[in-house]
């Protein structure tokens, strides 16, 4: 008798919470023994959605829209704490500023907090056009748009102090 491979319990049980009561399927058959895990667990998820699309399209349906709702919360979560941080010259936003003297390292870390402002709007922009919680992206959107660009200001001041 062959082992034939099927999905853990845990993943049968998520599945199964996730589409209410609609059976879940059997997982494919074994891939190649030298096939790269990211393809095979490709495949395997591709087969679970496609199987729970044709039995409860609705489901599916919802099981996307709650996971999208969380990486908009995600999403604004972290993005607040980028703006948290003080306006002080340090890479997080606390601890000791560096001396007045040591201009590359100060402008450096003003070009890094800027870098996180960008890398926070490139976060939220995927979201700018959905309806769920869409007045607050597209707040925070302008706000690390701002933020970014008061950074590179200063990287550019802290770099050039004698352009003022």
């Amino acid at each position: 008798m062959t082992f034939v491979p099927r999905l853990s319990p845990v993943v049968r049980g998520a599945c199964h919470a996730v589409t209410g009561s609609v059976p879940l399927p059997e997982s494919p058959p074994a891939p190649a023994t030298d096939a790269p895990v990211a393809e095979v667990l490709a495949e395997q998820a591709e087969a679970l959605a496609a199987t729970v699309e044709e039995a409860s399209p609705e489901a599916l349906r919802a099981a996307r829209a709650a996971a999208r709702a969380r990486a908009v919360d995600e999403a604004l979560i972290g993005t607040a704490e980028i703006l948290a941080r003080g306006p002080t010259l340090t890479h997080r936003g606390y601890g000791p500023e560096p001396k007045a003297d040591d201009i590359l390292e100060r402008s450096r870390i003003a070009g890094l907090r800027a870098a996180g402002c960008a890398g926070g709007a490139a976060r939220l922009r995927p979201y700018l056009g959905d309806g769920y919680r869409a007045v607050e992206v597209r707040e925070r959107y302008v706000a690390l748009l701002a933020a970014e660009a008061e950074w590179k200001a200063r990287a550019e001041r802290e770099r050039h102090p004698e352009r003022g």
